[in-house]
């Protein structure tokens, strides 16, 4: 084996250490980066009350994100001014993400709104 191998053999380990901590990275920003607060903004709240202002609503998050296979699920609570009265929303806010498809459902569990209507997003899944 001649010096230049040897120095080849030595650099093997090293970066299939570093392909390894990159595939590792990766595969896990897609959960990290999710901001299910806006998600839900901007995206559920519209849909199940399209004439409220979401600039002025606001949104927490209560408990999770928890994950069962593809599915993550986050409980929020929203904040947004009605008609005539500040109200409340709870909900479960479901995310399925197989390869580069990402979906989401909404589940309300509680609205103090009285204008409430289901829309597609409780229905079934919908692309995002």
């Amino acid at each position: 084996m001649s010096f230049r191998d040897m120095s080849m053999v030595r650099r093997w380990p090293g970066a299939v250490l570093a392909v390894a901590i990159g595939c590792m990275i990766a595969g896990s920003a897609g959960a990290a980066d999710t901001k299910y607060d806006e998600l839900f903004r901007t995206h559920g709240l519209k849909c199940i009350h399209p004439t409220l202002n979401i600039d002025k609503a606001t949104v927490e998050i209560l408990k999770g994100p928890t994950t069962a296979g593809d599915i993550t699920t986050v409980r929020v609570k929203a904040y947004y001014e009605g008609w005539m009265k500040k109200n409340v929303m709870e909900s479960d806010l479901m995310i399925r993400q197989a390869g580069s498809i990402r979906q989401m459902q909404i589940k309300v569990l509680a609205d103090s709104g009285s204008a409430h209507k289901p829309c597609d997003l409780e229905k079934g899944w919908k692309d995002f």
